[in-house]
């Protein structure tokens, strides 16, 4: 069952906003044939991990334990490095309600808002730092090469964003694992003598920055152009199939923002509507999306909190269907360093 309510590390721009920032720009960037066709709010699932560590200290009876924090990745599809920017901002985490938002229940294929799905339980993502460094404290005993054990430590520093200061031996255990969620807009622009171009942003100031950092989620998009759908919600996917139908081209329209102005559902009740920044969930006449909501279905139960699962069992990959088949973004768009 999908939740009621979410934690996030900040809201986006409103539909509207956004879309036009990122019409603008292809407009201006690629030329007056490019078109913006698709444009998702993703909220991609992260673990939260606080752990202990001790520091050496120079006073024999001084207490230099610290705490330090890092993100795994819920998909568990090797995005930790990636997602250690975005550590900061998950200090200070707020609630919505997923209530006004379009996850496309309502027919075939994915609505304007896809919520990830996580993909193994709690107890999996807090075990998974402790037993990276448990393999070098092994290697370290059975007298592994310094250069083995070092480039070891090296690369679970650089995908854990772990403390200069951090040395495996000083590990004091994980203090708590939570469960939350970055927003991002998934977006698509089409060309007409070109491939499309994927990209996705965060801010209105990430439209036409090459350095948003955000490049890994459209690279990880790009490589595989069913895995939004695929990793979407198990009642999301489940709602999709069962509503068959009409196509969701004729349902939603095409990628009009007339109703970001006013004619919006209200912001979840946990945000004010104060300023152009607030987001918002648009009418059905702004929805772009299209094509039919079982191509890249994933069957199998949604991942019990508790509860240890082979992620692999609950993926049933499609390599011959694409995100237009799933009514999402059949070439999503694009980074944006690649068409300046």
């Amino acid at each position: 069952m999908m939740p009621d309510v979410i934690a996030v590390d900040r809201m986006l721009p409103s539909t509207g906003a956004i879309g036009h920032a990122l019409e603008s720009y292809a407009a201006e960037a690629v030329g007056p044939d490019a078109d913006l066709t698709r444009l998702h709010r993703v909220y991609y699932p992260v673990f939260r991990v606080e752990y202990r560590y001790e520091q050496d200290s120079r006073i024999p009876w001084g207490n230099d334990t610290s705490h330090a924090v890092t993100l795994l990745d819920g998909l568990w599809a090797d995005n930790h490095a990636a997602l250690q920017q975005y550590r900061s901002g998950t200090d200070a985490v707020e609630s919505i309600s997923l209530e006004p938002y379009d996850f496309g229940r309502d027919g075939p294929g994915l609505g304007r808002t896809v919520l990830l799905d996580f993909q193994v339980p709690t107890q999996r993502a807090r075990r998974l730092l402790p037993e990276r460094l448990a393999d070098v404290t092994e290697s370290r005993r059975i007298d592994d090469p310094d250069s083995i054990t070092s480039s070891f430590v090296e690369e679970l520093t650089e995908t854990f964003g772990l403390p200069p200061a951090f040395e495996p031996e000083g590990f004091d255990g994980v203090v708590n694992v939570s469960r939350l969620y970055l927003p991002f807009w998934v977006c698509e622009v089409t060309r007409s003598d070109e491939r499309d171009l994927i990209g996705a942003v965060r801010d209105i100031a990430d439209v036409g920055d090459g350095d948003s950092g955000h490049e890994w989620l459209s690279a990880f998009f790009r490589e595989d152009r069913s895995r939004l759908a695929r990793y979407a919600h198990a009642s999301i996917r489940r709602s999709g199939a069962d509503a068959g139908g009409t196509d969701s081209s004729e349902r939603r329209g095409s990628t009009t923002h007339e109703g970001d102005a006013g004619s919006d559902p209200e912001t979840p009740p946990e945000r004010s509507t104060e300023g152009e920044n607030t987001e918002r969930e648009p009418t059905d006449a702004d929805q772009p999306l299209d094509a039919t909501g079982t191509g890249a279905e994933r069957t199998g139960p949604v991942q019990p909190e508790d509860v240890d699962l082979d992620a692999g069992s609950l993926v049933e990959p499609s390599p011959n269907r694409c995100f237009a088949d799933v009514g999402g973004m059949e070439r999503i768009y694009f980074h944006y360093s690649t068409i300046v």
